[in-house]
């Protein structure tokens, strides 16, 4: 087992929830806990402490399908997500389920993200005030 990877003994819920997360885009998800690795090698420099490769990782999901990855937890999974397909981890054959458990008004907490300024102000377009 690679450094940083932790096997699952004891995730009967992550079990449920996987399962259920399936069915609800109509897939029967078989599960064993044989299949099951938690990897904590994409975590970075710790809580809250953004790195290059999740906020590249938001920004990839965001522009590629529409989806907002918050900073904290669920755009560092992706970034490791997405170094594990590039690494090969995974063969042609393997089903991946990525669970976005939320978080999203984080991201406006880092505004490197989306590229705007800190203190951006938005200002309404000229045609946009309220008709009487």
């Amino acid at each position: 087992m690679e450094e940083g990877m932790a096997q699952s003994a004891g995730v009967a819920p992550l079990e449920k929830l996987v399962h259920d997360a399936g069915s609800l885009i109509g897939y029967e998800a078989k599960i064993t806990r044989v299949k099951w690795e938690i990897s904590y090698g994409h975590v970075g420099e710790g809580y809250g402490v953004l790195s290059p490769e999740a906020a590249d990782a938001i920004r990839t999901v965001a522009r590629s399908d529409g989806v907002f990855l918050d900073p904290v937890y669920t755009g560092k999974a992706m970034a490791g997500l997405i170094d594990m397909v590039r690494t090969g981890r995974f063969d042609s054959h393997s089903k991946v389920l990525f669970l976005h458990t939320g978080g999203v008004p984080a991201i406006f907490a880092y505004p490197e993200i989306l590229a705007l300024p800190k203190k951006a102000k938005l200002t309404p377009a000229p045609d946009a005030s309220p008709r009487r």
